[in-house]
Parts: structure tokens; sequence; C-alpha cells
């Protein structure tokens, strides 16, 4: 059985908070302000519940009983449903991994944060400690992406959706002499969180639903190191997607714009915490301007950087990225880029 460590970490919930609305469209590297799409209302993220319970769970044999699923819309709607604790458990190996996933409705829901201990088979999982906030914490994603963008499909739920059109995006790049690789996953734990508040209230507004978001925010961050939980005065509470999410806007609205302030005519190029740089022929790029730049943000990131004909880098988890002989930008899969390897096209 899982093992709950006694590490409950209570959110914030003294007061109580209440649009403009911008996305980035990775098919055009440009910051596109679309038409306002009606009211972040409390009514919406209800209907988003529903949406991610018959959709996500209904459709894969999930159970839920229809008087939890009402009374979570009621609350939403009586501007009186609060975020519970995150809860630390430990598991002993896959098997009770699984079962706690199933049981928590986190198996399909990208809530929580797993890692694996490296000293043994069990596994640390931080998680909310009721069921309803999975549901819930997936909603505030769902309106968040959509309701910024404002012309998404129907189907569309999660950020990873958008990653066929980031590919696209840089397949129109073209030619460059270098590609920089920024890796800014390490933000997400360092980032103070008054930054990310301050960017999603620009975004949503003094709305009912950013209640919750501040209750979100007031989680504190856990860190995790041989099997403790350790609280932490900076970061995005770690849940999953909703994380990415506000990371993936909180860099909208900082290092993108920036970017283009202070690198004019330079291509760029970002899908969460991945940014590319495309430098081209003759253009004078210092690599220490830009670490300048993620340190004004109060953002850490590793950068590497290649040529024509050198190894290609990770793109995106599950992509690769390379300039080949003739300095065109390429996006490729594992498997494509091991047959053309032995064939010529890049040096050995």
């Amino acid at each position: 059985m899982a093992q709950n460590l006694g590490l409950i970490l209570h959110p914030t919930l003294s007061r109580r908070y209440s649009s403009s609305k911008n996305w980035f469209i990775p098919v055009d590297p440009k910051y596109i302000r679309v038409e306002e799409i009606g009211d972040f209302s409390l009514q919406e993220l209800a209907a988003a519940v529903d949406k991610i319970y018959y959709e996500v769970y209904q459709d894969r044999g999930y159970t839920i009983s229809l008087g939890l699923l009402l009374n979570i819309k009621r609350l939403i709607e009586a501007d009186e449903y609060y975020l519970s604790p995150l809860m630390v458990n430990i598991v002993n190996d896959k098997h009770e991994l699984r079962e706690l996933l199933i049981d928590n409705l986190m198996e399909y829901s990208d809530v929580g944060v797993i890692m694996p201990n490296t000293d043994s088979k069990q596994f640390v999982v931080v998680a909310p400690s009721k069921i309803e906030d999975v549901i819930v914490l997936q909603a505030l994603s769902l309106i968040l992406l959509r309701f910024h963008e404002g012309c998404l499909p129907r189907q569309f739920s999660q950020l990873r959706d958008l990653l066929s059109s980031f590919y696209e995006s840089l397949n129109l790049i073209g030619r460059a002499k270098r590609i920089y690789k920024i890796n800014l996953e390490g933000s997400k734990r360092t980032i103070p969180i008054d930054i990310v508040r301050e960017k999603i209230m620009n975004l949503v507004g003094d709305c009912s639903v950013y209640k919750l978001m501040e209750s979100f925010f007031n989680l504190p961050v856990i860190q995790l190191n041989d099997r403790k939980g350790k609280m932490s005065s900076s970061g995005i509470p770690g849940v999953g997607e909703l994380t990415e999410v506000l990371f993936h806007l909180t860099l909208k609205y900082t290092l993108d714009p920036e970017f283009d302030i202070r690198f004019p005519g330079i291509q760029y190029r970002r899908f969460q915490y991945e940014a590319y740089i495309f430098i081209e022929e003759k253009v004078i790029f210092e690599e220490k301007a830009v670490l300048q730049l993620l340190e004004e943000l109060s953002l850490v990131g590793e950068m590497t950087s290649i040529g024509p004909g050198d190894e290609a880098l990770p793109c995106c988890s599950n992509k690769l990225i390379y300039l080949d002989n003739d300095c065109q930008v390429k996006i490729s899969s594992y498997e494509d880029y091991d047959a053309i390897r032995p064939a010529g096209f890049l040096p050995k």
C-alpha cells in the first residue's frame, strides 16, 4: 500500500479574490492579440469540469458518482470551491503506483508529480489530497488555454496538443548557421511566484475564477529529495498540466516579448520550457546577452548550440532538431535521423 509521509501542505485560503487574452500561436512567431471571447466565468469552469469528466474519464470506464460531480459544479458556481492541500506519498513498486493513480483519477489526468526513488524501486507521488481537485485543476488549465486562444479546435485539451503546430513553425525557419537551445525547465522551481501571479492576473482579470488560482499560488512548492518533501517560497506548485500551462503563459509575457525587443530580427521559437534561437549568416549574437536577460527575468536556463553537420538536439521530447550540411533547419523523428546518418547526409 502507498505510504503517506504525513506531509500536508495547506494553501492559504483566508483572502478571497474574485481580461486581456493573448496567446502565442506556434505557427506564427509574432504575438497576436485575439478578440475577447466572453467572460472568464465560474459557469465556464463548471462546464469544463463536465467536459473533462465525460471525455477523459467516462469514456475510459471511470465511474464517479453523479452526486459528487454535481457537488463540484455547485460549489464552483456558488464561488465556494477551494483547493485541497497537496500530499506526498511513497509507493513501493509500479503495481502500487498504478493502483494509486487509478484510485485518485490520476492515470489519465496529467495531475500530480511522480518521481522514481533512485535508491530503490519506490516512487514519490505528489498529488491533491482529494480527487475532486484532480478534475478541477484540469478544468483550470483547459479554460486558461481555450479562453486565451479563442480559436482552438473543440477537441483540444492539453498543451502538448499544440506540438504539431510548433514543429511546423520550426520547419518554416529555413537556413541558419547555428541553433541555440535553452532549457528553462529549472525555472519552474525557482521563478518567484509573484511574477507568475502578476502575469496571470493581467491575463484573466479580477474575476471569481482567479480566487481559485490564488489559492493554487499559495500552495507551497515541494522540493523532493531522498523521499522527503521540503517547502520552498519560490517556484510554481508542481501539479502537472496546470503547472506547465502557467509557466508557459508566464514566459509568453516575460521572455518572449523581451527577446524580440533585445534581439530584433533574430528568429526565436519556444514551446513550454524549450526556447530555440536561429542565427543566420553575418548576424552577430552574444550568448552572454541572453544569459543576462534570463537573470533579469529571474529565470535559469541551460544553453547548448549546434552548427551544420553537428549531432542533433532533442526537441520537445519526441523529435530531433539539427542543421544539415547545407545549413537547412531540419526536424526529424529519432528513427528517421538514425536512418539518414549512415547514408552520408550528416557526418558521423
